[in-house]
């Protein structure tokens, strides 16, 4: 019913907000014009009305842009190596400085979807779409495809619309929506749905592609633009949140980002786009990390070992590929946004099943400190120039199948553990090259801390080797850090 509800709303017929038009591009503009009185006569009644009124659209609001580079989120190199904490043995503690005992969370495990995708019976020829770890069948007997002319032009772009407007596109259109409810899929999962989909037509050029992907995105309510050179055609979204690193250009206010898509090398720069919408396509991209992608597959693991007061400990960590290979294709966003992660529930029942025992004659200080070594000792440092070549921060999943990490990645593990199996509160620190933590004790915790909101918080640097609750980083000591909540 879900499924159909939004079909419905889909093929909706509304108004059509009014477009404007400034065109640069007079002799494209007079070829279109004559294009579209030439076929006016036998201009057909489209099954979707705003097609027709979409390509009469197009004949105007045509105009170069020039895309800017993407954004750089952290030009502040990180450590190259990191501290290791000195200290003696462990200091007196006073009787009014008694830390509270821990009150460990009982964690709620959400019933997990079934990896096995329901499949409706196709009749006759089928396309197979791998889909990270998932295999998605699609009818096949009567294909979308168009073939792009050359030379590139507004005229040759419509042209592409208005013939897939006439074919039957609402099969594989509902079955892309069949799957994004029943895989929950995030935003940007269903981007590179339908880019699984259209790239998986081997007979499909990349252009035919790119504008196949931008006219089932707009079906389904995205706005999405298209952009085009001497060579190439480009997909163009807008986001709730900053993007960065891709190229953008901006409309009336709102960046709209090159969506890259399967063509590596690519530079766009100046090229010309069409700068009114579809109509009721006005969804911009939620690139947050509330929805993602259902695992499949077998589980990997992750041997983690360290030591706490002279103990030693072993986790094995599971995590699983397709989830790491679905977050390889994500766009990086702001890092408060990686704190607000959550682990997929079964991954996370793993984690926290085997830490509690551990933990459970703890009290929150050895619990913190104990959190901190794990994450300390358990997984190798090392900066993303080393590994990646570029600033690209980790979820914790992603952490458990590379071999290196840095403070950000380290961080953003480090509070997901403290916040789920201890129930207090943590907050980021930002300093320039350098992301820590700070965690709010209920008992009274000596060592270095920030107020923030009116409450005390703790430093608790999970980069800063051996280091305990309440300890900064020597190079860090004199400086403020930015602040940001973790949800």
């Amino acid at each position: 019913m879900k499924s159909s509800i939004k079909i419905n709303v889909v093929f909706s017929l509304c108004t059509v907000a009014i477009m404007y038009s400034t065109s640069t591009h007079a002799d494209a503009t007079s070829d279109f014009t004559a294009w579209k009185a030439k076929t006016n006569e036998a201009f057909q009644t489209y099954k979707d009305e705003r097609d027709q009124v979409f390509i009469d659209a197009m004949a105007d609001s045509w105009r170069e842009i020039d895309m800017f580079a993407g954004k750089v989120r952290d030009e502040v190199p990180k450590l190259p190596d990191i501290p290791v904490a000195e200290y003696g043995p462990n200091p007196q503690v006073g009787i009014d400085n008694i830390p509270a005992a821990l009150s460990i969370p009982q964690t709620a495990i959400s019933p997990e979807p079934t990896n096995s995708i329901g499949q409706s019976l196709l009749k006759g020829r089928v396309l197979d779409v791998p889909y990270f770890g998932h295999n998605l069948i699609f009818e096949d007997s009567k294909p979308l495809r168009a073939t792009v002319r050359f030379p590139l032009s507004q005229t040759s772009i419509s042209d592409v619309w208005s013939h897939l407007s006439q074919l039957d596109y609402e099969i594989p259109l509902a079955r892309l929506l069949e799957y994004d409810v029943q895989l929950d899929l995030a935003d940007w999962a269903q981007v590179q749905l339908v880019w699984n989909y259209v790239d998986a037509d081997v007979r499909r050029k990349h252009n035919d592609k790119v504008l196949l992907a931008w006219f089932l995105l707009a079906k389904q309510g995205f706005d999405a633009k298209i952009a085009f050179d001497k060579n190439f055609v480009y997909l163009l979204m807008p986001s709730d949140q900053p993007i960065y690193g891709a190229a953008y250009y901006t409309v009336a206010g709102i960046q709209y980002y090159w969506v890259d898509l399967g063509r590596k090398g690519l530079k766009p720069n100046r090229a010309t786009t069409f700068e009114g919408k579809y109509p009721d396509a006005d969804r911009s991209l939620d690139m947050r990390f509330t929805k993602t992608i259902a695992p499949t597959g077998k589980d990997y693991i992750r041997k983690v070992k360290f030591e706490f007061n002279q103990r030693h400990y072993e986790l094995d960590i599971a995590f699983t590929l397709n989830r790491v290979q679905y977050y390889q294709t994500y766009p990086q966003i702001d890092l408060n946004y990686y704190f607000e992660s959550q682990l997929y529930p079964r991954l996370s029942q793993n984690i926290v099943e085997q830490l509690k025992p551990m933990m459970a004659n703890f009290n929150e200080k050895e619990a913190v400190d104990f959190l901190l070594k794990l994450v300390q000792q358990g997984f190798e440092y090392g900066t993303d120039a080393k590994q990646f070549g570029e600033e690209n921060y980790l979820l914790p999943e992603e952490m458990f199948f590379y071999p290196l990490s840095d403070c950000e990645d380290r961080s953003i593990l480090f509070a997901w553990l403290v916040r789920n199996l201890t129930g207090l509160d943590v907050v980021s620190l930002n300093y320039p090259g350098h992301v820590a933590t700070a965690v709010a004790f209920k008992g009274k915790v000596d060592g270095d801390s920030i107020v923030y909101k009116g409450k005390r918080y703790t430093v608790a640097d999970p980069t800063y080797m051996n280091a305990r609750s309440g300890m900064t980083m020597p190079k860090f000591r004199a400086v403020t850090p930015k602040i940001h909540s973790v949800l």
